[in-house]
């Protein structure tokens, strides 16, 4: 299904971490304020006619990050289905309270990456999952222009796997790699348009990350590979995957 010409999703600024407080609470630090003023400073020069559709995250740090982009003529929709990934009943307790008590647990999450559900929590499957009638809205409300989301770590790594089709153990690889740590106020572009080019597909074929005040962590154009398999290839594929786990 043909998606919108171009797809922009920004990660909240930075956030406080108050103990024993539901994530969806936390609200910006001052650096954070600063990294989604950035991100709105690119924004408004890499698209200057604006975005056709602005949704964000009910969780308060991204709606804080949306309105200190400062986006001339935003109207912004609150969107549950871009909410943090839940994680059950990890999701108050401090990292070394995680380690203490659900240790176990997080052993799991590190064997199967994609499918390890925290206790009480959701899977990265199932953030897929959710994120699939958002698509499609987007598919019918905007198939010719521009949409700005902005959302959250993992719920971007999650639309990152439903768009680039990617495996489980493409998922761990990715995910497990820090040079792709996604960053506080990080740009990730998908679009339908070539770069290099006039051509327009009828999929997201392309995407890039831009962190804005650090190069180092921004990624040029790349394609998107998106893999079909005949038999053999499902087959090979089938037995990487098993030998990889």
């Amino acid at each position: 299904m043909p998606m919108p010409l171009d797809l922009v999703l920004v990660r909240h600024g930075e956030s406080e971490r108050p103990p024993h407080t539901h994530s969806s609470f936390w609200r910006l630090t001052e650096r954070g304020v600063e990294q989604a003023r950035r991100s709105g400073a690119w924004l408004r020069d890499a698209f200057p006619g604006g975005f056709h559709r602005h949704y964000t995250s009910e969780y308060v740090r991204a709606m804080e990050t949306a309105a200190w982009l400062d986006l001339p003529g935003s109207d912004w929709m609150v969107h549950p289905q871009l909410r943090e990934r839940s994680w059950g009943e990890l999701d108050e307790l401090t990292p070394a309270e995680r380690r203490e008590h659900y240790a176990a647990s997080l052993a799991e999450r590190a064997a199967s990456p994609f499918y390890w559900r925290p206790p009480n929590g959701e899977s990265m499957a199932e953030v897929c999952a959710r994120l699939l009638a958002l698509l499609d809205g987007l598919h019918h409300e905007c198939p010719e222009g521009a949409s700005l989301l902005v959302c959250h770590g993992e719920t971007i790594s999650a639309f990152r796997a439903r768009i680039e089709h990617m495996s489980q153990l493409q998922f761990q690889r990715w995910s497990t790699d820090p040079n792709e740590k996604i960053a506080n106020g990080a740009i990730i572009h998908y679009t339908r348009r070539d770069p290099d080019g006039d051509a327009v597909s009828e999929h997201l074929d392309w995407r890039r990350t831009v962190v804005p005040g650090d190069e180092a962590r921004s990624k040029p154009w790349q394609p998107v590979a998106r893999r079909q398999y005949d038999s053999e290839g499902l087959l090979a594929t089938a037995r990487e995957e098993a030998e990889g786990a």
